[in-house]
């Protein structure tokens, strides 16, 4: 089960559980839902465009993929 989180609406902080609707029942006043975060439509516009950019990658046919490491020559033995 997954830990849902609840509010203390007294002070404000965070409580963990994994049965919301049983704290609930024993303290109907006391606790409420964490509401679920919103990102901003800046953020998510950003991150559409980051992902078209990651997805989108040009490669022709006649070019070739060069590996990044460096490679030394084998010596060769006699």
């Amino acid at each position: 089960m997954a830990k849902k989180v609840l509010i203390n609406r007294k002070t404000g902080k965070e409580f963990p559980t994994l049965d919301p609707e049983e704290v609930f029942k024993k303290f109907p006043k006391t606790f409420r839902v964490k509401p679920a975060a919103k990102l901003n439509d800046d953020i998510l516009k950003k991150d559409s465009e980051i992902q078209k950019a990651v997805n989108h990658t040009d490669v022709k046919d006649a070019q070739e993929v060069k590996s990044t490491e460096k490679t030394t020559p084998k010596k060769e033995s006699k």
